[in-house]
């Protein structure tokens, strides 16, 4: 029996977070006993093949895009926030669009592990609750989200299955003995930035942090643009302007970002994914988040620091008073991973439900199974 998925997200755009979601889900329908064919929506259909191995589609050749759900047996939508409408108003009925297709051509469709919103303009509240309504089966990262949906849509069934790179193993991307940062007097942080275009006082506040980290914990600082599209200059800037020694590491695939990772002790991030990746390889970590009157705000950070009885601090905070956090952090790291690893194990222990979901649409035979 061959099974013929296609994946869609917001993949090929080097952004570091919907990577880690593709990385991740390939590895998992990879481990699979029974043989599948996995096609992939992308914006760099060459690169996003080259990298992982798989046939891909361009996003944008409808034609090709129709084509490629009228042979598949399942649509799957694999994670990140693709149903929003705070950084482009088009791209949700893109996504929208695809789901009328593939129903159009009585396939089965699954969202998994979704944050849902912000949705803020009316009509595409309105479309969204309508088209979600035709979809086989969704799995929600956080409680937000589905609240969101069900508001969205009180008939659709949702279940809340956490982000799909939980079920990274960091141990497999570990080269092995090297550094000990339990025994490290100065951090090497990563500093993961989201890009604002021409946002000075947001330059300044980032500038100022950065200075009094080395400072006042003499760390070693690496500016790591997570979503390289959107966060690369905001980090250049800061290199630019820095008044003392910062890196900037540009990751070319996923596999480079997860070694970083390896090399740097505390991670300073806005972006939710470096954040996780952070509480996956154990490493201790600060969020950092807009004021939330800001126009690009948005909770998706804050709502996954509830679920580890933490919280964001907004970048309108003194960079004095966030290095003291920073420092607190750094001196009581041993406690800080101790009190969220009951929680990180929970959650990817969880995470594995939405590939059994996908095995129970495939009808897979439950000798295949291999939770």
């Amino acid at each position: 029996m061959v099974n013929k998925i296609l994946l869609a997200g917001y993949y090929g755009y080097d952004n570091g977070g919907d990577e880690l979601i593709l990385y991740s889900l390939l590895k998992d329908l990879r481990r699979l006993k029974e043989k599948i064919e996995i096609s992939v929506l992308s914006g760099n259909p060459e690169k996003t093949g080259k990298c992982y191995g798989v046939k891909t589609i361009s996003r944008w050749n409808l034609f090709a895009v129709a084509i490629a759900i009228f042979h598949a047996d399942l649509l799957v939508f694999g994670g990140g926030g693709l149903l929003q409408d705070i950084t482009s108003s088009w791209s949700i009925y893109y996504y929208l669009a695809l789901i009328l297709v593939a129903k159009l051509f009585l396939k089965k469709v699954l969202l998994i592990s979704q944050g849902i919103g912000p949705i803020r303009k009316r009509i595409s509240r309105k479309v969204s609750g309508i088209v979600l309504g035709l979809v086989d089966l969704i799995t929600v990262r956080d409680e937000l989200s589905k609240f969101e949906l069900e508001k969205l849509n009180r008939n659709v069934s949702v279940y809340m299955v956490p982000d799909p790179s939980f079920n990274l193993d960091a141990q497999a991307f570990t080269p092995g003995p090297g550094k000990h940062s339990n025994f490290k007097k100065q951090p090497t942080i990563g500093i993961c930035l989201r890009g604002l275009k021409e946002d000075e006082k947001f330059r300044r506040a980032v500038r100022d942090i950065c200075a009094e980290l080395v400072r006042e914990i003499g760390s070693e600082i690496i500016l790591i643009p997570f979503h390289k599209l959107e966060d690369l200059e905001i980090s250049k800037q800061i290199v630019r302007d820095r008044r003392a020694d910062y890196q900037l590491f540009l990751w070319e695939d996923i596999e480079e970002l997860l070694d970083v990772y390896n090399e740097i002790d505390l991670v300073l991030g806005m972006r939710l994914h470096s954040i996780i990746l952070a509480s996956i390889f154990r490493k201790p970590f600060m969020a950092l988040s807009l004021p939330k009157n800001h126009p690009l705000y948005d909770p998706k950070l804050e709502n996954f620091l509830q679920l580890l009885n933490s919280k964001v601090i907004d970048t309108e905070t003194p960079a004095s008073e966030i290095v003291n956090k920073v420092g607190e952090i750094w001196t009581g790291r041993q406690k800080f991973l101790q009190a969220i690893n009951p929680t990180i194990i929970k959650l990817k222990e969880n995470s594995r439900k939405n590939m059994y979901l996908m095995q129970r649409f495939l009808k897979f035979p439950l000798s295949t199974l291999y939770y």
